[in-house]
């Protein structure tokens, strides 16, 4: 790829660019060309994805965006549940790499349901690592709220509040680190067993972006 007849530093020049399929094929960039989220992204192998390229000194530099995420609710199910007795992946979503590419970038996930009959155990997996898990007691309701922050390419935090929705229940505060290489896709895996005879609900799971300015 390359860039011509590029005006002046007089002018600050901005091009969207939309590439089709983009890991399907050997795509070179520029030296000139700056990602500013510190990473070359990696492109879907079949999908279209957006790139912003920015230069204010006539092409010596240009500065690039993937521009694929907003800040917003970037994935939701519903009305999932599951009878297995061991643990079993229920619903999960596949956050694109360099996602979170700045430090202070993070998402929050969301997770509600119930236990009927028996008890249940729902779990939330960034990766490899457990950031949520609780022990539901059957009859009763559950609620997920999760952080998780990036505080370096392969490091982030995860703050998470966990309890059962009903009066006497007990909340938690757990917060773990999860090593996740975020120039990866990363899958977010909403788990869940429970006892012979009961049946695991979530009512909904989200993940949202949030994006620091």
């Amino acid at each position: 790829m390359s860039f011509t007849n590029v005006p002046s530093s007089s002018f600050a020049v901005r091009i969207r660019l939309l590439i089709t399929n983009g890991s399907a094929f050997v795509l070179t960039f520029p030296a000139s060309v700056t990602w500013l989220a510190g990473i070359k992204p990696t492109f879907k192998v079949s999908g279209v994805d957006e790139v912003e390229l920015l230069t204010k000194d006539g092409g010596t530099t240009w500065y690039a965006t993937l521009r694929n995420l907003r800040p917003g609710l970037i994935y939701q199910n519903q009305g999932l549940s599951t009878a297995s007795t061991v643990d079993v992946s229920v619903a999960s979503f596949s956050l694109p790499a360099g996602t979170l590419a700045v430090n202070g970038q993070a998402l929050r996930l969301t997770a509600y349901g119930n236990a009927v009959t028996q008890n249940a155990t729902p779990t939330i997996k960034f990766g490899a690592t457990a950031v949520a898990n609780l022990v539901v007691t059957a009859g009763n309701a559950f609620s997920f709220v999760i952080h998780v922050v990036r505080t370096g390419a392969t490091t982030q935090v995860s703050g998470a509040v966990e309890g059962q929705a009903t009066p006497t229940a007990t909340m938690a505060v757990v917060r773990t680190t999860p090593a996740e290489t975020l120039a990866n896709a990363i899958t977010i895996d909403f788990r869940g067993l429970v006892v012979a005879g009961g049946t695991l609900n979530y009512d909904a799971v989200m993940v949202e972006y949030l994006a620091v300015a």
